[in-house]
């Protein structure tokens, strides 16, 4: 296992995929800057709950980075390579299930610091005790790395079970669309906004009011759903996995 992680953070490392995502989001973070100094400027402190604010935007990335770490390697036959030193497959999964840890991390972590710091100079850093925000800080960042390696543990059972890349992102760019706009528009026109089964469905966990205000209702309900989704992808993905015929 440690040398199949070695090699997942080697490649993480060297990986362009992994840069051109941090390029893209360099430049959607600049916009969203540009316009956070209108009528209603932004406090520098808010930044620590971007995340939670772009996680429509991250469902999109996800794919496209599991895409290349995952199901390029069915197609380029590179996933055999470490069964072929008999690593098992369980072993596989977790290690590619690793550095798709490490991606939700680093994304979180730059959108946090960049937005913090970009928010605090163009219209300062805000009125908050700085005791206070470094404990929310904290347990913003916990939470939405949590929360969002629940999405990118679902896209990552999806690349074992479809191994293609392009449909991969397909997928993942179809997840974004069917759940947030169809699921709003189920919730709110046939059920008028009510509590619905759609509560339990992912983007409904990251709520951000929830982090903002540290409900914990809803912080329960995203905690206790996103280790069923983590535990019930995880576990299909290797099922799967162990029964594919790699030629």
């Amino acid at each position: 296992m440690r040398h199949l992680l070695a090699v997942e953070r080697y490649k993480f490392a060297r990986s362009r995929v992994v840069y051109g995502i941090l390029g893209c989001i360099a430049v959607v973070i600049g916009l969203n800057l540009l316009q956070s100094t209108g009528n209603f400027p932004v406090p520098g402190f808010m930044g620590i709950v971007s995340p939670a604010r772009w996680d429509i935007l991250l469902t999109v990335w996800f794919p496209i980075f599991i895409a290349y770490f995952v199901a390029m390697e069915f197609q380029n036959k590179t996933i055999n390579d470490a069964l072929c030193l008999g690593k098992s497959r369980i072993a596989v999964y977790f290690a590619k299930l690793t550095a798709v840890l490490w991606h939700v991390v680093l994304l979180v972590v730059i959108i946090m610091v960049a937005k913090t710091i970009g928010l605090t100079i163009f219209n300062g850093f805000g009125e908050i005790e700085p005791l206070y925000f470094l404990r929310h800080a904290l347990q913003a960042f916990v939470l939405q790395v949590f929360f969002q390696f629940s999405v990118a543990s679902l896209f990552l059972m999806a690349a074992f079970i479809i191994k293609t890349p392009t449909l991969t992102v397909i997928v993942g760019i179809g997840y974004t669309v069917f759940t947030w706009f169809g699921g709003i528009m189920v919730r709110e026109f046939l059920f008028g906004g009510r509590f619905t089964p759609y509560t339990y469905w992912l983007p409904a966990l990251f709520n951000m009011e929830a982090i903002i205000n540290t409900d914990p209702q809803g912080i329960l309900r995203g905690s206790i759903v996103s280790i069923v989704w983590i535990i019930a992808t995880t576990f299909i993905g290797c099922a799967v996995f162990k029964r594919t015929d790699l030629k």
